[in-house]
């Protein structure tokens, strides 16, 4: 065993080791007021540099047996980073951090990273069982207050970039997951994932004010991709076990998207979307589809009981208020292409529905439906001004078919139709 360097240390109150087999470091340069570095067991063991460290109070190791790091650069005043049974470790290393209150870790078995680079104010980084991570990289962190794990078994990621204020990142049982990249985020107040067995994504770039993305119990999901994000409040899913998608690129103010039991999606895809507040789907069983692409004011898309849906696609889409469907078993359709201002398109029982197909729809109020058995169409082409198409109860329909549609009220009430 050789190490142990001290420099200038004017009042220490500590560094305790009992049983240590081979250590080369503990490398400690200007040190002002230390109480603490304590080591229990350690076997091996190369590393724990400190370079200009104020006030430290910790440092804590208990069972160590292969430990190659925890290096610390200009540390001011630190109360904390707590090791309890650390089999190996690569890393841990810190390098211009002011005042920093925890990052603890309990059982860990093969760890390498958990690297920041300059770090203001932070309070926490807490991970209790984690058995294989490779990773929890964060560049410039002025002030964040959490990334909490409970039970996380293989971990590659959790890496941010420039994050100014950031009270969150919690997930609880974690098996295996791939990602949670952010880049440059200044105001985040969230990211919470309660049950999350297998998960490969969640990317952010660049967002400033982002208050959410809830996930309670996600089993495998491949995706939830956010590249430029001003304001968002929401993204919450419950119960979501299959979900590969919900991809969002420019996204500038956006309350809601709340999903609460979905079994198998693919997709959810918005592009270009400025002004947003809904999307709202309750219990989704396969759901393949809901495709945006430039939205500029949309304020509904709610969905309730919706077991098989393959569609909802708008493409160019500037002031919509509505597209409301309650309970929608099986559905095909309900595209739109470029539709400038549309109050409405209210589906209430919809049992098979293949179709609803509009394509230029310049202002349009209505196309309400009630209780609506099977359905195979209602297609629109150019459609400038239209106040109407009222359905009440329709069991059979096979058509309602216009090319050019200037102005038209249509009601119908008990319609019945079958081919």
């Amino acid at each position: 065993m050789f190490g142990i360097h001290l420099e200038n240390t004017f009042n220490l109150v500590g560094i305790h080791l009992e049983n240590t087999f081979n250590l080369v470091g503990i490398h400690l340069e200007n040190t002002f007021n230390l109480v603490g570095i304590h080591l229990e067991n350690t076997f091996n063991l190369v590393g724990i540099h400190l370079e200009n460290t104020f006030n430290l109070v910790g440092i804590h190791l208990e069972n160590t047996f292969n430990l190659v790091g925890i290096h610390l650069e200009n540390t001011f005043n630190l109360v904390g980073i707590h090791l309890e049974n650390t089999f190996n470790l690569v890393g841990i290393h810190l390098e211009n951090t002011f005042n920093l209150v925890g990052i603890h870790l309990e059982n860990t078995f093969n760890l390498v990273g958990i690297h920041l680079e300059n770090t203001f104010n932070l309070v926490g980084i807490h991970l209790e069982n984690t058995f294989n991570l490779v990773g929890i990289h964060l560049e410039n962190t002025f002030n964040l207050v959490g990334i909490h794990l409970e039970n996380t078994f293989n971990l590659v990621g959790i890496h941010l970039e420039n994050t100014f204020n950031l009270v969150g990142i919690h997930l609880e049982n974690t098996f295996n997951l791939v990602g949670i990249h952010l880049e440059n985020t200044f105001n985040l107040v969230g990211i919470h994932l309660e049950n999350t067995f297998n998960l490969v994504g969640i990317h952010l770039e660049n967002t400033f004010n982002l208050v959410g993305i809830h996930l309670e119990n996600t089993f495998n999901l491949v995706g939830i991709h956010l590249e430029n994000t001003f304001n968002l409040v929401g993204i919450h899913l419950e119960n979501t076990f299959n979900l590969v998608g919900i991809h969002l690129e420019n996204t500038f103010n956006l309350v809601g998207i709340h999903l609460e039991n979905t079994f198998n999606l693919v997709g959810i895809h918005l592009e270009n979307t400025f002004n947003l507040v809904g999307i709202h789907l309750e219990n989704t069983f396969n759901l393949v589809g809901i495709h945006l692409e430039n939205t500029f004011n949309l304020v509904g898309i709610h969905l309730e009981n919706t077991f098989n849906l393959v569609g909802i696609h708008l493409e160019n889409t500037f002031n919509l208020v509505g597209i409301h469907l309650e309970n929608t078993f099986n559905l095909v359709g309900i595209h739109l292409e470029n539709t400038f201002n549309l109050v409405g398109i209210h589906l209430e029982n919809t049992f098979n529905l293949v179709g609803i197909h509009l394509e230029n729809t310049f202002n349009l109020v209505g196309i309400h439906l009630e209780n609506t058995f099977n359905l195979v169409g209602i297609h629109l082409e150019n459609t400038f001004n239209l106040v109407g198409i009222h359905l009440e109860n329709t069991f059979n329909l096979v058509g309602i078919s216009w090319a050019n549609v200037q102005a038209m009220g249509l009601y119908y009430s008990v319609f019945s139709m079958s081919f």
